[in-house]
């Protein structure tokens, strides 16, 4: 009974006072929970009001700068101007019979001269010295073809052909040498413009403003349709994902109002179909305001720390255990996501390459041979990397799946080297890289695959390209060794840190060095060349360091005897 009592007195004693710091802690929260959200309903409806005054502010500034007949940078604008062919006459007519049924181009710039005289219109002037220069070319007057084309070249921008490109671009092409302030016209340029401006300067804005346009280009046609359903003079309509916010005014010298588009996310804090009204001017628009800390009483917190401690402990360990079983399950997770964004890099850089080369040839036909087999050459070795590429996933997949199958035959490995080198002659050359190729004509033959050796050479001089640095000479090896043929790939670029050569035919993996953040890869190249070389009785090597280079050994046993 006694200890029945102390238990009691005990379990009171401790269990009273908690009870009643509990109770009292509990109020305390709820007076302030009660006082937080009073002032958090405030703050939010100050958020919203400052919001929408902010994103009605910057809408307007815009709109005042269109009406004013101004083009903000990133706004698509539908106005009724419209890009059309230059007027014909029967001076140019003539002209072009003369310079291609007659095939007198001397009596044709006769005629593009006399519709020179006669033109009246800036694009009819631009358009008639463009075909003057080109008459005045073909009839041997190089003096007097360059000076049109130097005229040509101050013509102004709106002077452009039906596909909207300025004809100044054209004089540009022949003369090498860009425009007055052509910079200063990126944002009013189509994209087919853009594609000519890029062929002619390296400039990094370009290709970011051919994004924009083409994306504008997509977006404008839909304007019309929302004008139809709102009205866009006095609200901002959402459309489009990413969003947009669709508008219109009316120009300050009159005339129909202008459709404009502005990407939500300049103006706009994020949009959430679970946030806020922003206001009739905005229908159906909803933002996710920024979160303001409300942290709890120290009261509430203290009573939270104790159990919280305890769960902690508990669940620390579990973690710890599975920290461990999935660590390897997350880093093989990560190395395949980065797989994915570089080999999606690395399809997108060939594919954009074609893509590019092929809308110029279609847009200037093939008046410069020269130039012509160039561009063809660019896209005939930007499809054989491509395929390069595809066939090492596929390779790859296959080596995953237990698959992969080589046919092995009677291989001069000479014959494998000069094939490797031929095919790495053009993208070599264009990038200034010097291939040096040393090939011992008694190595015998071996049974090996003819087309997975090649790949595998492929791969290491593609590597030694990307990883050369500065350095622009590259050699290509075959010697016999102590009853094995060996094929090396030796650079003087960037080398590996020996603490990482062991690592770098895994796949996927890529050392972390800051000169290899900046090369792209997938990390499967030196992965598929370990797999060929054992698939063939041999093995890989290298020998690295910091700074002087690599040298890639494949080593492959020949016959005895042999």
């Amino acid at each position: 009974m006694l200890h029945r009592r102390r238990i009691v007195l005990s379990l009171v004693t401790i269990v009273v006072p908690c009870l009643v710091l509990v109770a009292l802690g509990l109020r305390t929260v709820l007076q302030d929970r009660e006082l937080a959200e009073k002032r958090a309903g405030e703050e939010r409806s100050r958020q919203i009001e400052q919001t929408r005054k902010d994103a009605l502010g910057k809408l307007v500034e815009i709109k005042l700068r269109v009406a004013a007949g101004q083009h903000p940078a990133g706004v698509v604008i539908v106005a009724p101007v419209k890009h059309r062919a230059p007027a014909r006459d029967a001076e140019i007519d003539a002209g072009e019979r003369a310079e291609f049924i007659g095939n007198d181009p001397a009596k044709a710039a006769d005629h593009y001269g006399r519709a020179l005289s006669a033109a009246k219109q800036p694009v009819q002037i631009a358009y008639a010295r463009l075909l003057l220069a080109r008459a005045l070319y073909k009839s041997g007057n190089t003096t007097g073809a360059e000076a049109a084309w130097r005229t040509l070249l101050n013509a102004p921008f709106d002077a452009a052909d039906e596909h909207g490109i300025p004809f100044a671009l054209y004089a540009a092409e022949r003369l090498k040498t860009l425009p007055p302030r052509v910079f200063e016209q990126l944002d009013s340029l189509p994209a087919t413009a853009l594609y000519l401006l890029k062929s002619l300067t390296g400039d990094p804005r370009v290709p970011g403003r051919i994004a924009s346009a083409e994306q504008a280009e997509t977006i404008a046609p839909e304007l019309p349709a929302l004008a139809a359903r709102f009205p866009l003079e006095e609200v901002w309509a959402l459309f489009g994902d990413p969003p947009w916010l669709a508008g219109a005014v009316r120009p300050l010298q009159g005339g129909p109002a202008i459709l404009l588009a502005v990407p939500a996310s300049g103006v706009m804090p994020p949009l959430d179909a679970a946030g806020v009204e922003l206001g009739a001017a905005f229908p159906g628009l909803k933002v996710r305001l920024l979160p303001k800390t409300n942290p709890a009483g120290d009261s509430f917190s203290a009573m939270l720390y104790a159990a919280l401690a305890l769960v902690v402990a508990v669940t620390l360990f579990g973690g710890y255990l599975l920290w461990l079983d999935l660590r390897r399950e997350l880093a093989m997770a990560q190395m395949r996501s980065q797989f994915v964004s570089s080999v999606t890099h690395e399809l997108k850089t060939p594919l954009t390459a074609i893509r590019m080369f092929g809308e110029t040839l279609r847009l200037r036909g093939s008046a410069d041979k020269r130039m012509h087999a160039a561009y063809l050459d660019t896209i005939i070795h930007e499809s054989e990397r491509l395929s390069r590429l595809v066939d090492n996933v596929l390779d790859f997949s296959k080596i995953e799946r237990g698959r992969k199958e080589y046919r092995f035959e009677p291989v001069a490995l000479e014959e494998v080297v000069a094939s490797a080198a031929q095919t790495m002659q053009y993208p070599l050359a264009q990038s200034g890289f010097r291939l040096a190729v040393e090939a011992d004509s008694t190595v015998p033959r071996v049974r090996a695959d003819k087309d997975a050796l090649e790949q595998a050479v492929l791969n290491l001089l593609t590597n030694a390209m990307k990883y050369s640095g500065g350095a622009r000479e590259i050699a290509l090896r075959l010697h016999r060794d102590n009853g094995h043929a060996v094929i090396q790939v030796e650079d003087h670029g960037v080398g590996i840190a020996p603490e990482e050569q062991k690592r770098i035919f895994e796949q996927f993996y890529r050392a972390p060095s800051p000169e290899n953040q900046s090369v792209p890869g997938a990390g499967l190249g030196l992965t598929l060349v370990e797999h060929i070389a054992r698939a063939h009785g041999g093995e890989v090597a290298v020998r690295s360091a910091p700074g002087e280079g690599s040298t890639f050994s494949i080593r492959i046993p020949v016959e005895t005897g042999a």
